[in-house]
């Protein structure tokens, strides 16, 4: 199995990598822990799947993916497991025993499910982080397993460790491919004592529930998911506003509560992108750096990068190595 092979480091993988016939059968194979079968079948063929993954010696697993629409079956042998979600985008309809049903969406915040408990999962447009922590790990380190979450899925306190755990699983997503094999172990130690002293405040039902989504919910969602995909060119508000599952103009609320807007904070986000990019690859040509800070115009990029950092992008190079 692919990511078994990738013990202590993270990897990007995509079924782009395979033939159409191929792709949905690869797919399932990255995730052995979970029954998949996408949603529609006629999608088996030329199955769309990016993932960037890393497995930790300890069974502990970190997982950032786009995919199509999928239905995920867990409770199976290999669900020994707590998985923490963080939904970027989309939705995930969740169906746990007959008649119990939540919605995973980027306003639900951090949520954790017990992976051997029978569920199933139909993702629509999904974007999410997901970290899964062995059970007997957590038994160890908390003396309890979680029994609350036989009950279903549970939205984890929005508060304190839970903003420190989501902040860093964000920013694993964001830097996991530029890390190397030591970085990488330090930032999945830290994700994985954060989500320990995460679950350690989950004891009972009131200190986990589903939270409906408000002003403070999709603002966060939003920003997270500006962040990720700034790169993308096309990204607009209403595409923010589609990911995260609000109209445009509640985005656009949420974001003037707190004094922002969209295009500024899409612009910030593209402009740090950037000022990375000229650092952390020195030869990359200045074009290609706007392209992947989500600027089609070269031009107007600079401009846009002077504006920011008052200097071009090659003065921002030379002037930051020497």
């Amino acid at each position: 199995m692919e990511f078994e092979r990738a013990r202590s480091s993270f990897r990007a993988l995509s079924t782009r990598s395979q033939s159409p016939r191929q792709r949905f059968d690869f797919w399932r194979s990255l995730f052995p822990r979970i029954e998949l079968d996408p949603v529609e079948e006629d999608s088996r063929r030329d199955f769309e799947g990016h993932v960037l993954h890393y497995a930790a010696q300890d069974g502990t697993a970190f997982v950032f993916c786009t995919n199509d629409d999928t239905r995920a079956r867990f409770g199976q042998s290999e669900g020994n497991f707590v998985m923490l979600s963080l939904t970027l985008a989309g939705s995930a309809k969740v169906q746990h025993g007959f008649d119990t049903r939540f919605i995973f969406r980027p306003s639900s915040g951090l949520l954790a499910l017990d992976g051997g408990q029978q569920s199933t999962t139909v993702s629509r447009d999904h974007s999410v982080i997901s970290l899964m922590l062995p059970r007997d790990k957590i038994v160890a380190a908390l003396g309890n397993d979680l029994t609350v979450l036989r009950e279903g899925p549970v939205s984890l306190p929005h508060r304190g460790m839970t903003h420190l755990l989501t902040s860093h699983l964000h920013t694993m997503a964001m830097e996991g491919e530029r890390l190397d094999r030591r970085s990488a172990d330090i930032a999945m130690k830290a994700a994985t004592d954060m989500a320990l002293a995460t679950l350690a405040q989950v004891d009972n039902r009131e200190d986990g529930q589903q939270v409906p989504g408000h002003d403070a919910a999709v603002l966060a969602a939003a920003r997270r998911y500006i962040q990720l995909q700034c790169g993308d060119h096309k990204l607009t508000a209403a595409g923010i506003a589609r990911a995260v599952g609000c109209s445009r103009a509640y985005l656009y609320q949420a974001f003037a509560v707190e004094e922002l807007s969209v295009g500024d904070t899409l612009r910030a986000a593209r402009l740090e992108r950037a000022a990375a990019l000229l650092l952390a690859f020195a030869d990359m040509p200045v074009k290609l750096v706007a392209f992947r800070s989500g600027y089609a115009d070269a031009a107007a990029f600079a401009r846009a990068f002077r504006t920011h950092r008052g200097m071009s992008p090659r003065e921002y190079r030379e002037f930051c190595q020497c």
